[in-house]
């Protein structure tokens, strides 16, 4: 259900690529959907861009299991079945601290957002990391602060135990 289709293959500001339930899924920031495409043959199969997913400008998407989880620039995720890209559920609230999510792994039974931004004397979570259990969506932590000295972080890999996170305002990659 809420599968929109146009009968070809449309981007609008691709930001982010996951593989999930055997396809190719693409985040579409500008669009508010997510294109599924057939990585075989690059077909496009569907895009989702029905109201039910919550998409607001998804900046980045990542699979987990059977799962796919897009980070949503306006303080959000949303998770879908990877398999038919059917809705589970928004993941959103002031508890999670979202702000301006850039990026969004899968790591081990966790799935990670990185928010953008410089964290400043508001107390606002720009500029940290938003850890969110995959099986419920419950907020684990919210990784910040002077000590891990994140200025305006853009990017981060996970290998292992260990996060590597590129920050743009400090010129440095912290692991």
């Amino acid at each position: 259900g809420g599968v929109g289709s146009t009968g070809a293959l449309e981007f609008d500001s691709p930001s982010g690529l996951a593989f999930g339930g055997g396809h190719l899924w693409v985040s579409n920031e500008m669009g508010n959907s997510v294109s599924e495409i057939n990585p075989t043959n690059g077909l496009w199969i569907a895009t989702l861009n029905s109201k039910i997913y919550g998409f607001h400008r998804p900046t980045a998407i990542t699979r987990y299991g059977p799962y796919l989880f897009v980070a949503n620039a306006v303080g959000s995720v949303s998770e879908l079945r990877a398999s038919n890209g059917a809705f589970i559920r928004i993941i959103s609230g002031a508890r999670y601290h979202f702000v301006n999510p850039v990026a969004i792994e899968a790591a081990g039974t966790l799935i990670l957002v990185l928010n953008a931004g410089r964290p400043n004397a508001a107390g606002t979570s720009a500029g940290s990391i938003t850890e969110i259990r995959a099986s419920s969506g419950s907020l684990v932590r919210t990784v910040s602060g002077s000590r891990f000295a994140f200025s305006d972080p853009m990017a981060f890999a996970v290998s292992g135990a260990d996060v590597f996170v590129a920050d743009k305002g400090d010129n440095s990659v912290t692991e």
